[in-house]
Order: structure tokens, then C-alpha cells, then sequence
């Protein structure tokens, strides 16, 4: 009877920590750290000109820390039509870590064409227009 008191204890003394954490709570990326996030500007692109249906390729992205509060958080790809990829990087503030250089940092963006045909990639900054993107093109054989 005891025994099954202080199990009965324990299991309630847990279900109400449990109930006491709030979803907010918990982090999962840095953009829930600190901060705001933001576009960043690529500021360069280092790939392959050529792949196969299916091969995934990888491109090196090159964006500067400008502001020295600013870490990398997640790149978006979206699709403007059948042969065109818009790629956006986008970086978190961040108050708790500060890096104190602005060096290029390099990110990697992977690309997977489904079928044979020229592919345009559009690597956008941050003023978002045509004429500030970097334009890969990739030819899937």
C-alpha cells in the first residue's frame, strides 16, 4: 500500500511539471532565440553548370554578416514556373551570441531538377528585383 502511494506520487509530481511547460517554452531554431528574421543578401554562388534528372547539386552561397548580429537561419526555394527556382537566405538577430566579424559565410543549397531541360536559378538579395539577383543557369541532361 505504501509502495504504491509513492508511485502514485511520483507519477502525479511529474504529470504536473509536464502540464507546467507551455509550448512557447520550448525552442526548436534559432529564429525562436532571440529574434526577428530577416533576408539576407547573397552575395555570391559557387555551383555546377550541369547535372542528370534526379542528381542532386549542391551550390556554395556566399552571404556577409553586416550587421554583426546576424546568423544564418534557413534558405527558401520556391518555384516561379516550370524552369525557374527563386532562392532566398534568410539570417536571425541574435543578442545572446554576437560574432564580431563580417567575414563571407558559406551555406550550402542543394537543387534537384526532376526531368532534362535548362533550369534558371535566381539567387535574390535583398532588394528582391531582377536586376540584384545572381542567375545560374544549369543545363539536366
Amino acid at each position: 500500500m505504501n509502495q504504491r502511494l509513492r508511485y502514485l506520487f511520483v507519477v502525479l509530481a511529474v504529470a504536473a511539471a509536464f502540464a507546467a511547460c507551455k509550448k512557447e517554452d520550448v525552442q526548436t531554431g534559432l529564429s525562436q532565440i532571440n529574434g526577428e528574421v530577416m533576408q539576407a543578401n547573397i552575395s555570391g554562388v559557387n555551383g555546377p553548370t550541369s547535372g542528370k534528372p534526379g542528381e542532386t547539386l549542391t551550390f556554395n552561397l556566399l552571404w556577409h554578416n553586416t550587421q554583426q548580429g546576424l546568423w544564418f537561419d534557413h534558405v527558401s526555394d520556391s518555384t516561379a514556373d516550370d524552369d525557374t527556382r527563386i532562392v532566398k537566405l534568410y539570417s536571425v538577430i541574435r543578442t545572446d551570441s554576437i560574432p564580431t566579424d563580417s567575414v563571407p559565410r558559406p551555406i550550402s543549397y542543394t537543387f534537384k531538377a526532376p526531368t532534362a531541360g535548362t533550369y534558371y536559378l535566381k539567387f535574390y538579395k535583398v532588394e528582391n528585383t531582377d536586376k540584384s539577383a545572381i542567375i545560374d543557369t544549369v543545363v539536366i541532361k
